[in-house]
């Protein structure tokens, strides 16, 4: 019994009806409960479960809501107490922080360091997803990309730390852009690399204009100054915007390399400004 109490790990007791006939301290503590509180509770209620299944013998993980709003990640494992046929033993590890620090790392791999915003990897996941999706449903999908305009002057001029300032104001921006209220699940703001960013939007044309005019408006406002460039006296960008209908006989190579050639004809254009394209098929 001294063993029993002392364990690090929660333990209950569970009978042939899954109500539970005793717990040790650590399960108290590990569900904020008083001495004798869990006694006579049914299993399922105490794991907020409402599947009347018993629990299946051996090893699973299980999502259980604790106080204040916060989440319990659970590994279970069930066996039966030798020598009585009707008791079973569950015993219960919290793994809550291990699987805080996995999504933690997780979510760092998808990240871009400086910027915050989606890396290139997970753009790349992502598309394909909406590409995946947009093939099934037959919706529009539009992406967008943009590149700062002169943004080697701009380093050259005011330094890399102004540069890397200057980019995470831009990142700020797009992501402000891909959080407007009414815009599809899936958009996504990515830096694609270097002072390239991307925005997928699950929509039409009309929506990737309007995302368009309203980041590049927005920056604007932002009155960033660029000295050394010659499409005016603030940071800008120039936008290319691409929209089509995916299907199996299109590649997702096509969307994208529609908008990098609209955003080049945008530079060509005198940059700090947009070019859309649609294609049919």
């Amino acid at each position: 019994l001294a063993i029993v109490n002392n364990m690090a790990e929660g333990l209950l007791l569970i009978d042939a009806q899954q109500s539970i006939r005793s717990a040790n301290p650590a399960a108290e503590r590990l569900f904020a409960s008083s001495p004798g509180q869990l006694r006579g509770l049914p299993l399922r209620q105490l794991l907020h479960s409402d599947v009347d299944a018993p629990l299946r013998a051996g090893r699973q993980e299980l999502r259980v809501p604790a106080c204040q709003g916060d989440v319990l990640h659970l590994e279970l494992t069930v066996s039966p107490l030798p020598g009585q046929p009707d008791l079973q033993i569950v015993l219960l590890h919290d793994v809550s922080l291990y699987k805080q620090s996995e999504q933690e790392l997780r979510r760092l791999a998808e990240v871009d360091a400086l910027t915050h915003l989606a890396n290139r990897r997970h753009f790349d996941a992502c598309l394909e997803r909406c590409w995946q999706a947009a093939c099934q449903t037959g919706q529009v999908l539009s992406l967008m990309l943009l590149d700062v305009d002169h943004f080697k002057q701009y380093n050259d001029t005011l330094g890399h730390q102004a540069g890397d300032l200057c980019l995470q104001e831009l990142a700020r921006l797009l992501q402000a852009a891909s959080q407007r209220p009414g815009l599809p699940l899936g958009t996504l703001a990515a830096r694609y690399g270097g002072e390239e960013f991307a925005l997928i939007l699950p929509g039409d044309a009309a929506l990737a204009q309007a995302s368009a005019d309203a980041f590049r408006s927005a920056l604007l406002e932002c009155h960033l100054p660029h000295p050394a460039s010659t499409a005016g006296p603030w940071v800008t960008v120039s936008i290319g915007c691409a929209s089509l209908v995916p299907h199996d006989g299109r590649r997702i190579a096509e969307l994208f390399n529609a908008a990098d050639e609209a955003m080049y004809r945008a530079k060509a254009l005198g940059r700090n400004c947009v070019v859309q394209v649609e294609l049919s098929g």
